[in-house]
């Protein structure tokens, strides 16, 4: 295969050749012409546009043949407004190591549509993956659907170039002028976008899972786009959370609650992965149960989760006679007719559905005993009984109920904090 350099030479010689054709044709003409107006030869006009037509003819075949290599498939020469044999001052490389010159890089990213019509064919999508475009000017250029990833862009010029459905996975775009860029439906996983410009690009339903969102201050992209943008919580920052807390700011602005708790996990996420071991716990317990606030629901859930599983160890101590049990107690002068005379009584209901039933109600009781003085979720629950007595429990049971009830205080009060307040801001 001939060589980028061969290539010019052989363009630059089919020109050369056509134009001293069409000069012969021309010289010869007018030499014809003088012959006969200065009587050298008497005019013969059938023999003088014979000749005329001949030269023409050969020009035109070494046009035409110049021309065709332009659609000499692999073998042809990048088109460039500027001359083929001029040394070009940017040069990048692709991933088998040869070079790619500004010239085929500007062929290769102009505009597809147009071309395709015109030679009615289809234009294969660009294949630049794993190369090394470091500062090309990009401007405006004609990517949708280019295969870039891992490939280094940084700090290349992409100002207003069409990326819509580009594969831009684990790319280096560290500098990178984005501005103006549309990035509808591409993938960004894992890209490199540290001191990028992005102001006003358009993201709709991009993906930009484990994005290195370290953006220059003050060139967030457009937040109606961004926000259809998907992996938001899966986003990190490796320097700073500058960008990050900028773009969730302009979510709360604009009032998108979900997007801009999308963004505080993220934040927080890579916050844990940075933090010491102590710190790590402390985030952890934040993070399961909630999602630093993305989740206010899933604590409810666990603590649903929670009851169905302590009623188990709850039906044991129903069952058998040993040191830890579930109590009854009656008030003063309150005791049913039908019960012990005794204020209290030790429960061993006969029947396993009873021993259900009763486990759950105290698994229920436990996990709700959360309140200060009468404002008290587990009073409001006893309440609800037909007879007026209360579950205690002795022994290791006691020491179970202790830790479902600190449990339900805590995944209740994560709720409450995760819906209406903003956990570690």
């Amino acid at each position: 295969m001939r060589s980028n350099q061969q290539k010019m030479l052989h363009v630059r010689a089919r020109r050369t050749a056509s134009a001293f054709a069409l000069r012969a044709a021309t010289l010869g003409l007018t030499e014809r012409l003088l012959e006969v107006h200065f009587g050298a030869q008497p005019i013969q006009p059938r023999m003088l546009a014979r000749t005329f037509l001949i030269r023409c003819a050969v020009v035109c075949g070494l046009i035409i043949a110049a021309g065709s290599v332009r659609a000499d498939g692999g073998n042809a020469a990048p088109a460039s407004s500027a001359d083929p044999l001029e040394p070009l001052q940017w040069h990048g490389w692709r991933k088998d190591g040869t070079i790619i010159t500004a010239a085929e890089l500007r062929d290769m990213t102009a505009s597809r549509g147009l071309r395709a019509i015109l030679f009615k064919k289809r234009i294969p999508d660009p294949d630049l993956s794993e190369a090394n475009l470091g500062g090309a000017d990009l401007k405006r250029a004609s990517l949708q659907r280019a295969n870039l990833r891992k490939t280094i862009l940084g700090p290349a010029d992409l100002t207003e170039a069409t990326l819509t459905n580009a594969d831009l996975r684990e790319a280096d775009l560290e500098g990178t002028n984005l501005t103006g860029a549309d990035l509808s439906h591409a993938k960004l996983g894992g890209a490199n976008l540290y001191e990028a410009k992005m102001a006003g690009a358009i993201m709709i339903e991009t993906d930009v899972s484990d994005v290195n969102f370290d953006l220059q201050p003050g060139t967030l992209p457009s937040i109606q786009y961004a926000a259809t943008a998907t992996g938001l919580e899966k986003m990190r920052y490796e320097h700073s959370p500058t960008s990050l807390i900028e773009l969730r700011e302009a979510f709360r602005a604009a009032g998108l609650r979900e997007q801009a708790n999308a963004v505080h996990f993220s934040i927080m996420h890579s916050r844990r992965k940075k933090a010491g071991f102590f710190e790590k716990i402390l985030l952890l317990a934040v993070e399961i149960p909630c999602a630093y606030g993305m989740r206010p629901g899933r604590p409810l859930l666990i603590l649903v989760s929670a009851i169905l599983a302590f009623w188990i160890p709850y039906i044991f101590a129903l069952n058998q006679n040993g040191v830890g049990g579930i109590w009854i107690t009656w008030p003063d002068g309150r005791t049913p007719k039908d019960e012990s005379s005794e204020k209290e009584a030790r429960l061993s209901p006969r029947g396993f559905l009873r021993r259900i039933g009763v486990a759950l109600y105290f698994s229920v009781v436990s996990a709700f005993n959360i309140g200060w003085e009468e404002i008290n979720i587990g009073n409001w629950i006893a309440q609800l009984q037909p007879k007026e007595f209360a579950l205690k429990a002795t022994g290791w049971v006691r020491v179970i109920a202790g830790a479902q009830s600190l449990l339900g205080v805590y995944l209740v009060a994560l709720s409450i904090l995760s819906y209406f307040g903003h956990l570690f801001e």
